[in-house]
Protein backbone atom coordinates (compact mmCIF):
# COMPACT_ATOMS: atom_id res chain seq x y z
CA UNK A 1 0.00 0.00 0.00
CA UNK A 2 2.85 2.43 0.80
CA UNK A 3 4.40 1.74 -2.61
CA UNK A 4 1.00 2.27 -4.25
CA UNK A 5 0.50 5.66 -2.56
CA UNK A 6 4.07 6.64 -3.43
CA UNK A 7 3.44 5.87 -7.11
CA UNK A 8 0.28 8.01 -7.07
CA UNK A 9 2.15 10.89 -5.42
CA UNK A 10 4.92 10.67 -7.99
CA UNK A 11 2.36 10.63 -10.80
CA UNK A 12 0.61 13.64 -9.30
CA UNK A 13 3.87 15.56 -8.98
CA UNK A 14 4.79 14.80 -12.58
CA UNK A 15 1.37 15.88 -13.85
CA UNK A 16 1.26 19.13 -11.90
CA UNK A 17 3.57 22.09 -12.24
CA UNK A 18 5.55 23.04 -9.17
CA UNK A 19 3.98 25.89 -7.21
CA UNK A 20 5.96 29.02 -7.69
CA UNK A 21 5.37 32.60 -6.84
CA UNK A 22 2.55 33.87 -8.98
CA UNK A 23 1.18 30.37 -9.86
CA UNK A 24 -2.55 29.62 -9.78
CA UNK A 25 -3.57 29.44 -6.08
CA UNK A 26 -6.64 27.34 -6.95
CA UNK A 27 -4.54 24.43 -8.25
CA UNK A 28 -4.70 21.39 -5.92
CA UNK A 29 -1.54 20.15 -4.22
CA UNK A 30 -0.14 16.69 -5.13
CA UNK A 31 -1.48 14.99 -1.96
CA UNK A 32 -5.04 16.11 -2.73
CA UNK A 33 -4.70 14.88 -6.31
CA UNK A 34 -3.34 11.55 -5.06
CA UNK A 35 -6.32 11.22 -2.72
CA UNK A 36 -8.73 11.91 -5.57
CA UNK A 37 -7.02 9.29 -7.75
CA UNK A 38 -7.16 6.74 -4.92
CA UNK A 39 -10.83 7.46 -4.24
CA UNK A 40 -11.60 7.03 -7.94
CA UNK A 41 -9.78 3.69 -8.08
CA UNK A 42 -11.61 2.40 -5.00
CA UNK A 43 -14.95 3.67 -6.30
CA UNK A 44 -14.67 2.24 -9.81
CA UNK A 45 -12.65 -0.95 -9.32
CA UNK A 46 -14.98 -3.95 -8.86
CA UNK A 47 -14.28 -6.21 -5.86
CA UNK A 48 -16.03 -9.30 -4.52
CA UNK A 49 -15.22 -12.32 -2.37
CA UNK A 50 -15.19 -15.81 -3.90
CA UNK A 51 -15.62 -18.76 -1.53
CA UNK A 52 -13.77 -21.98 -2.35
CA UNK A 53 -13.04 -25.20 -0.51
CA UNK A 54 -9.75 -25.14 1.33
CA UNK A 55 -7.34 -27.96 0.45
CA UNK A 56 -5.02 -29.60 2.94
CA UNK A 57 -1.27 -29.38 2.33
CA UNK A 58 -0.04 -32.77 1.15
CA UNK A 59 3.59 -32.48 2.27
CA UNK A 60 4.05 -33.43 5.92
CA UNK A 61 6.35 -30.51 6.66
CA UNK A 62 4.08 -28.52 8.98
CA UNK A 63 1.30 -28.83 11.55
CA UNK A 64 -1.48 -31.40 11.13
CA UNK A 65 -4.49 -31.01 13.44
CA UNK A 66 -7.32 -33.47 14.12
CA UNK A 67 -10.23 -31.78 15.88
CA UNK A 68 -12.23 -34.62 17.42
CA UNK A 69 -14.25 -32.21 19.57
CA UNK A 70 -15.68 -30.56 16.46
CA UNK A 71 -17.11 -33.87 15.27
CA UNK A 72 -18.00 -35.84 18.40
CA UNK A 73 -19.85 -35.13 21.64
CA UNK A 74 -17.86 -36.07 24.72
CA UNK A 75 -19.80 -38.36 27.06
CA UNK A 76 -17.50 -39.11 29.99
CA UNK A 77 -14.28 -40.70 28.76
CA UNK A 78 -14.79 -40.95 25.02
CA UNK A 79 -12.56 -42.51 22.35
CA UNK A 80 -12.20 -41.84 18.63
CA UNK A 81 -9.76 -42.83 15.90
CA UNK A 82 -8.09 -40.99 13.02
CA UNK A 83 -6.38 -42.62 10.03
CA UNK A 84 -4.07 -41.34 7.31
CA UNK A 85 -1.22 -42.51 5.10
CA UNK A 86 2.37 -41.32 4.77
CA UNK A 87 4.01 -41.83 1.37
CA UNK A 88 7.78 -41.88 1.91
CA UNK A 89 10.13 -41.32 -1.07
CA UNK A 90 12.70 -43.57 0.61
CA UNK A 91 13.28 -45.58 3.77
CA UNK A 92 13.65 -42.92 6.42
CA UNK A 93 13.33 -41.97 10.07
CA UNK A 94 11.71 -38.78 11.22
CA UNK A 95 10.84 -37.34 14.59
CA UNK A 96 7.20 -36.38 15.00
CA UNK A 97 6.18 -33.92 17.70
CA UNK A 98 2.79 -34.31 19.36
CA UNK A 99 0.38 -32.13 21.26
CA UNK A 100 -2.76 -33.70 22.73
CA UNK A 101 -5.05 -33.64 25.74
CA UNK A 102 -5.68 -36.78 27.81
CA UNK A 103 -4.87 -40.18 26.32
CA UNK A 104 -3.26 -40.74 22.92
CA UNK A 105 -2.02 -43.93 21.22
CA UNK A 106 -0.36 -44.15 17.79
CA UNK A 107 0.30 -47.12 15.53
CA UNK A 108 2.52 -46.97 12.44
CA UNK A 109 2.07 -49.86 10.01
CA UNK A 110 0.31 -51.80 12.78
CA UNK A 111 3.17 -51.34 15.27
CA UNK A 112 2.63 -49.41 18.50
CA UNK A 113 4.85 -46.31 18.39
CA UNK A 114 3.47 -44.00 21.07
CA UNK A 115 1.22 -44.27 24.12
CA UNK A 116 0.39 -41.71 26.79
CA UNK A 117 -2.66 -42.36 28.98
CA UNK A 118 -2.39 -39.38 31.35
CA UNK A 119 -5.34 -37.06 31.96
CA UNK A 120 -3.97 -33.68 30.93
CA UNK A 121 -4.91 -30.43 29.27
CA UNK A 122 -3.64 -29.54 25.82
CA UNK A 123 -0.32 -27.69 26.19
CA UNK A 124 1.15 -25.77 23.25
CA UNK A 125 4.43 -23.87 23.53
CA UNK A 126 4.34 -20.69 21.43
CA UNK A 127 7.74 -19.58 20.15
CA UNK A 128 8.47 -16.44 18.14
CA UNK A 129 8.21 -18.20 14.76
CA UNK A 130 6.82 -21.62 15.61
CA UNK A 131 4.72 -23.75 17.93
CA UNK A 132 6.38 -26.52 19.92
CA UNK A 133 4.59 -29.62 21.19
CA UNK A 134 5.54 -31.38 24.45
CA UNK A 135 5.60 -35.01 23.23
CA UNK A 136 7.37 -36.85 20.42
CA UNK A 137 8.20 -40.22 18.90
CA UNK A 138 10.45 -41.48 16.09
CA UNK A 139 8.63 -42.73 12.99
CA UNK A 140 10.50 -45.35 10.97
CA UNK A 141 9.00 -45.18 7.50
CA UNK A 142 9.41 -47.71 4.75
CA UNK A 143 9.63 -46.55 1.14
CA UNK A 144 6.12 -46.12 -0.26
CA UNK A 145 2.88 -46.37 1.69
CA UNK A 146 2.77 -46.24 5.51
CA UNK A 147 -0.48 -46.41 7.51
CA UNK A 148 -0.83 -44.15 10.56
CA UNK A 149 -3.61 -44.70 13.11
CA UNK A 150 -4.28 -42.45 16.11
CA UNK A 151 -6.54 -43.25 19.04
CA UNK A 152 -7.51 -40.31 21.21
CA UNK A 153 -9.37 -40.55 24.53
CA UNK A 154 -10.79 -37.43 26.16
CA UNK A 155 -13.30 -36.15 28.67
CA UNK A 156 -12.97 -32.49 27.59
CA UNK A 157 -14.75 -30.40 24.96
CA UNK A 158 -11.34 -29.17 23.75
CA UNK A 159 -10.38 -32.46 22.12
CA UNK A 160 -7.57 -32.21 19.60
CA UNK A 161 -4.38 -33.91 18.47
CA UNK A 162 -1.55 -32.00 16.77
CA UNK A 163 1.39 -33.48 14.86
CA UNK A 164 4.39 -31.91 13.15
CA UNK A 165 8.03 -32.57 12.26
CA UNK A 166 10.36 -30.51 14.46
CA UNK A 167 10.13 -26.86 13.45
CA UNK A 168 13.23 -25.14 12.05
CA UNK A 169 12.05 -21.96 13.86
CA UNK A 170 12.53 -19.93 10.69
CA UNK A 171 16.26 -20.67 10.49
CA UNK A 172 18.02 -20.96 7.13
CA UNK A 173 18.93 -24.60 6.51
CA UNK A 174 22.12 -25.72 4.76
CA UNK A 175 20.45 -28.85 3.40
CA UNK A 176 17.07 -29.65 1.89
CA UNK A 177 14.86 -31.68 4.21
CA UNK A 178 12.95 -34.66 2.83
CA UNK A 179 9.33 -35.00 3.94
CA UNK A 180 6.75 -37.69 3.21
CA UNK A 181 3.45 -36.98 1.53
CA UNK A 182 0.45 -37.18 3.87
CA UNK A 183 -3.17 -37.85 3.04
CA UNK A 184 -5.72 -40.21 1.52
CA UNK A 185 -4.90 -39.72 -2.15
CA UNK A 186 -3.47 -43.24 -2.64
CA UNK A 187 -6.48 -45.03 -1.18
CA UNK A 188 -8.48 -46.95 -3.79
CA UNK A 189 -11.95 -46.17 -2.42
CA UNK A 190 -11.38 -42.47 -1.68
CA UNK A 191 -12.45 -40.00 -4.36
CA UNK A 192 -9.87 -37.29 -5.07
CA UNK A 193 -12.46 -34.63 -4.21
CA UNK A 194 -12.58 -36.07 -0.69
CA UNK A 195 -8.82 -36.42 -0.31
CA UNK A 196 -8.39 -32.79 -1.40
CA UNK A 197 -10.52 -31.55 1.49
CA UNK A 198 -9.05 -33.63 4.34
CA UNK A 199 -5.95 -35.67 5.05
CA UNK A 200 -7.74 -37.75 7.71
CA UNK A 201 -10.54 -40.26 8.14
CA UNK A 202 -12.07 -40.26 11.62
CA UNK A 203 -14.47 -42.63 13.37
CA UNK A 204 -16.23 -42.46 16.74
CA UNK A 205 -17.40 -41.88 19.36
CA UNK A 206 -16.71 -45.05 21.35
CA UNK A 207 -16.46 -45.97 25.00
CA UNK A 208 -12.90 -45.50 26.22
CA UNK A 209 -12.49 -49.19 27.09
CA UNK A 210 -13.60 -50.57 23.72
CA UNK A 211 -11.94 -53.57 22.06
CA UNK A 212 -11.23 -51.94 18.67
CA UNK A 213 -7.49 -51.31 19.10
CA UNK A 214 -6.29 -54.71 17.77
CA UNK A 215 -8.88 -54.68 14.96
CA UNK A 216 -8.24 -51.18 13.58
CA UNK A 217 -4.47 -51.11 14.12
CA UNK A 218 -4.04 -54.33 12.11
CA UNK A 219 -5.76 -52.92 9.00
CA UNK A 220 -3.51 -51.63 6.23
CA UNK A 221 -6.52 -49.59 5.09
CA UNK A 222 -9.94 -49.04 6.73
CA UNK A 223 -12.72 -51.32 5.50
CA UNK A 224 -15.71 -49.19 4.53
CA UNK A 225 -19.09 -50.53 5.58
CA UNK A 226 -17.94 -52.24 8.78
CA UNK A 227 -20.25 -51.55 11.72
CA UNK A 228 -18.95 -51.09 15.28
CA UNK A 229 -20.78 -50.47 18.53
CA UNK A 230 -20.39 -46.84 19.44
CA UNK A 231 -21.74 -44.68 22.24
CA UNK A 232 -25.47 -44.45 21.72
CA UNK A 233 -25.66 -46.84 18.77
CA UNK A 234 -23.82 -48.43 15.83
CA UNK A 235 -21.04 -46.51 14.03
Amino acid sequence: MKEFILCILMAAEICLPIHTKGSDPTMADPLTVAKRIGDKLVRETPFAYRLELATDIKEFSGIQMIDFGRNFTVAGKTAAYAYTQLQAPETMEMEIQLGHNDGCTIWLNGKLEYQNDKDQKLALIYDERSIEFPFHFTARLKKGNNSLLIKSVSNRSEWRVYLQPPSDKGAVQNKTSVYPEIGLGKMKRIDNKVSAVSNWLIIGPFAAGNELDPILSALEEPVFGQIFQGIGGPV
